[in-house]
C-alpha cells in the first residue's frame, strides 16, 4: 500500500497495490475493480469509478491505479486523501473497503514553505518585482552621459586606428612591413605573451578572474558607474553592495508594509483626485518639470485605494498629472494619500496586487527599446562601432595583404628581383660562377686522387712502397756475413722462437693477412668509382646539396633580415596594448544551449555573466524551482536548481538549459 507521498496540485499520483488470496495468502487477480478517493476524514468520496489496471505489467496480483489530482475534479492544497476499493473480487471474494493506498496534497514542510509569502517562493516573487522596478530606475538614469562618455573614448580610438591606418598604409605601399617569416620563434612568443600579460596587469583586466585589490576600477569608469553612485569604486563595500549581499538582506532590511518603502520621498501629500484608471492627479502648486519622476514609483498610503504602488511613466506638469502602469486596480480620489520614491516598489502591496497579464514583459519591453537605442547609435557606421568595424576591417585587409608578400613570387621578391636586374646582376649567374669553380677543383681532385696511374694514388704508392721493402730486405741480407749482425740475430732470434714453441713466420704470417685485409677494405672504400662509395661521389652529392642551400638563402642576401628581426623584437608596450584593446573591443556572440565549462575563457566567463545581467533572468516555480538564464531571442540556455527552506537560500551547479 502508497503511503504518506506528498504531491503537488495538478498532478498525476500512481499508486501501486497487491492483492490475495484470502485462503492462502498468494497474490490473486483483481476482477471487475474501481476505487474511491475520499478526502481526510469526510464520508463522502471526491471522486467514484476510477479504473484500475489490474494484473500490472501482466504480473498477477500487481494492481495500478493512476488518480489525477485535479483542482478542476476538487482536490486541494493542505488536503490529505485515502483511496478505497469499492468494487471487485479476488478469487470470487468481494475486498470492497479494503484501502490500498494515501497520499497528499502541498502538505510537507518544504511545500508549505516553498509556497509562502515571507521567506520562500514568494518573497523570490516580490524580489523579482523589485528587479524589474530597478530596471525601470536605468529609464532615469543618466543614459545619454554614459552614451557621451562611450562616444569619447570611441573618438580617442578612432583617432588612434587612424594613426594605425596611416602607419600600415606606409608599409602596404613600401611593399614590405611586418609578415609572418614562417612562424614566430619561440622566444618571440615568449616575448609577446610577456608583453600582453604585462597589458593585462597594468589595465587590471586579469582581476576579471583573479583576486583583486582595492583600486582595481578607476573611479568615473563604466564599472564604477555600475557599483558606486557617486562613481567612486573606493565607496563599494562587498559586504554590503554586493548582489549576494542584497539578496541577503532579505526582509530584515527592508521595510515592506503598507505605510511605506522605507526609501526617502521625493514628494509626498493628498491628491486632488484619482482622474483616470491610469492616472493620479498631484497637489496643485506643483513646480516639478515634465518627466521628472518618469521611471519612479508612487505608493498609496492611505484613503481609497491604499497599498497599491505603480510606475510613474509620464508626468507633466499642467494638470500635475502622473501617468502609471500598470492600472489601478482601485482608483484613488481626493481622499488618497501618497509617496513617490525613486525606483523602488512596494513589495506587499505588488504582491497584493491583481497584475494584468503582459504587466512585466511591457515593462521589459520598454527596458529593452532603450537599450536598443543606445545599440544602435554605438553600432551605427557614422561616428559607433560599426565606423571602426569598417576602419577594422580595412587593417585586417592590409595585414592580410602583407601575408603574400614574403611568400615566393610575393611583392617583396619581385621587387628583390627587379632589384637584381636593374644593378645587372642575376642570382643565376652567380651561381654558375660558383657551379663551374666548383667543377674545376673537383676535375683537379679526381685527376690527382681517384685515377690508377702509377705513382699517382694511393694503390701505385702501396706497390712501390712494396718493391723498396723487398729491396731494403736484399740490402740487409748482403751487409750481414753470417755471423754477425742481422742474419746471426735471426738465428738466434730463432732459437728463442723454438725454444718458447713459437714461430716468427706464424706471426708474420699473420700481420700479413691483416695488412692483406685491411688494404682491400680502403681500396674497396677509397679508390674504386662505386657510386656513393668514393671521394668523387661524395663530392658530387656535396656539390648538389651545395646548390639548394645557395637557392634557398640568395633571396636572403639582398633583405636586411638582422634589421626586421630586430624591430620585430623592438616591440613596444603601447604597441601590444593597443592588439590588446583592439581584441578586447571585439563583439562577443552570445553563448547556445548546453553546460557552461568548468574553466571557461575570460570571453566565455564575461558573456555568461553579461547574458545574465542583460537579457530576461526567469525564476520558474510551476515545478522544480529553477534559475533561468536566456539569450536574446528569449531561449533558455542554461539554468540551476535553487532552494530556500526559510533559514538557508542555495544554488545547484548549472547545467544545460535544454
Amino acid at each position: 500500500m502508497s503511503s504518506g507521498i506528498d504531491y503537488p496540485l495538478e498532478e498525476t499520483v500512481h499508486i501501486l497495490f497487491t492483492t490475495r488470496a484470502f485462503a492462502t495468502g498468494i497474490p490473486g487477480t483483481l476482477s471487475a475493480s474501481t476505487v474511491a478517493v475520499y478526502e481526510d476524514g469526510t464520508a463522502t468520496p471526491i471522486e467514484t469509478s476510477v479504473a484500475v489496471t489490474e494484473d500490472f505489467n501482466s504480473i498477477t496480483g500487481l494492481n495500478m491505479v493512476p488518480i489525477a489530482a485535479l483542482a478542476a475534479s476538487g482536490y486541494n492544497v493542505g488536503a490529505s486523501y485515502h483511496v478505497v476499493i469499492e468494487a471487485g473480487t479476488v478469487d470470487s471474494v468481494s475486498v470492497i473497503g479494503e484501502v490500498i493506498g494515501s497520499f497528499s496534497i502541498g502538505r510537507s514542510a518544504a511545500a508549505v514553505d516553498l509556497a509562502n509569502g515571507t521567506d520562500g517562493l514568494g518573497v523570490i516573487k516580490a524580489e523579482t518585482a523589485l528587479i524589474v522596478a530597478d530596471t525601470g530606475e536605468l529609464q532615469a538614469d543618466d543614459v545619454p552621459g554614459l552614451i557621451a562618455t562611450l562616444d569619447a573614448v570611441v573618438d580617442t580610438v578612432k583617432a588612434e586606428t587612424v594613426l594605425i591606418l596611416a602607419d600600415t598604409a606606409v608599409i602596404g605601399a613600401a611593399g614590405a612591413g611586418l609578415t609572418d617569416l614562417g612562424g614566430m620563434s619561440t622566444g618571440m612568443k615568449a616575448e609577446v605573451e610577456v608583453e600582453a600579460n604585462d597589458a593585462l596587469v597594468a589595465q587590471k583586466l586579469d582581476h576579471l578572474v583573479a583576486a583583486a585589490d582595492g583600486d582595481d576600477p578607476v573611479d568615473g569608469s563604466i564599472m564604477a558607474h555600475l557599483v558606486s553612485a557617486t562613481e567612486d569604486w573606493s565607496t563599494f563595500v562587498p559586504s554590503d553592495d554586493s548582489l549576494q549581499a542584497v539578496r541577503d538582506r532579505g526582509d530584515s532590511s527592508w521595510v515592506t508594509g503598507v505605510g511605506g518603502t522605507g526609501l526617502t520621498a521625493l514628494d509626498s501629500g493628498t491628491l486632488q483626485a484619482g482622474g483616470t484608471s491610469t492616472q493620479a492627479i498631484l497637489p496643485s502648486a506643483r513646480t516639478f518639470a515634465d518627466d521628472i519622476h518618469n521611471g519612479n514609483v508612487i505608493n498609496l498610503l492611505t484613503g481609497t485605494g491604499a497599498g497599491q504602488s505603480r510606475v510613474i511613466i509620464d508626468y507633466a506638469l499642467s494638470g500635475d498629472i502622473a501617468t502609471v502602469f500598470p492600472a489601478w486596480t482601485t482608483n484613488p480620489d481626493a481622499t488618497t494619500t501618497y509617496e513617490i520614491v525613486q525606483g523602488s516598489t512596494n513589495l506587499d502591496a505588488v504582491a497584493l496586487t491583481a497584475q494584468t497579464a503582459g504587466d512585466i514583459p511591457a515593462l521589459i519591453v520598454t527596458a529593452d527599446a532603450a537599450i536598443d537605442v543606445a545599440v544602435a547609435d554605438l553600432a551605427n557606421g557614422t561616428d559607433g562601432l560599426g565606423a571602426i568595424k569598417a576602419e577594422t576591417a580595412l587593417i585586417v585587409g592590409d595585414t592580410a595583404e602583407l601575408q603574400g608578400d614574403w611568400t615566393n613570387a610575393g611583392r617583396l621578391d619581385t621587387i628583390l628581383d627587379s632589384i637584381l636586374t636593374d644593378t645587372g646582376t642575376t642570382l643565376d649567374t652567380k651561381l654558375n660562377t660558383i657551379d663551374d669553380f666548383l667543377d674545376t677543383e673537383i676535375a683537379a681532385i679526381t685527376a690527382a686522387v681517384i685515377t690508377n696511374a702509377a705513382g699517382a694514388d694511393v694503390a701505385a704508392d702501396i706497390i712501390a712502397i712494396k718493391a723498396e721493402t723487398a729491396a731494403i730486405v736484399n740490402d740487409t741480407d748482403v751487409i750481414d756475413d753470417g755471423t754477425s749482425g742481422l742474419v746471426k740475430m735471426a738465428a738466434d732470434i730463432a732459437l728463442i722462437l723454438v725454444d718458447t714453441s713459437t714461430t716468427l713466420d706464424t706471426k708474420l704470417d699473420t700481420i700479413d693477412d691483416f695488412l692483406d685485409t685491411e688494404i682491400a677494405a680502403i681500396t674497396a672504400a677509397v679508390i674504386t668509382n662505386a657510386a656513393g662509395a668514393d671521394v668523387a661521389a661524395d663530392i658530387i652529392a656535396l656539390k648538389a646539396e651545395t646548390v639548394l642551400i645557395v637557392a634557398d638563402t640568395g633571396e636572403l642576401q639582398s633583405d636586411d633580415v638582422p634589421g626586421l628581426i630586430a624591430a620585430l623584437n623592438d616591440l613596444a608596450t603601447s604597441d601590444i596594448l593597443t592588439q590588446v584593446n583592439t581584441a578586447l573591443d571585439t563583439a562577443i556572440p552570445e553563448l547556445t544551449q548546453g553546460i557552461p565549462a568548468i574553466t571557461p575563457t575570460i570571453r566565455t566567463a564575461l558573456i555568461l555573466l553579461y547574458m545574465a545581467l542583460n537579457n530576461k533572468l526567469d525564476v520558474a516555480t510551476s515545478a522544480t524551482d529553477t534559475l533561468e538564464i536566456h539569450n536574446n531571442a528569449g531561449t533558455r540556455i542554461a539554468q540551476k536548481l535553487i532552494s530556500d527552506d526559510g533559514a538557508d537560500y542555495s544554488e545547484a551547479k548549472m547545467i544545460s538549459g535544454a
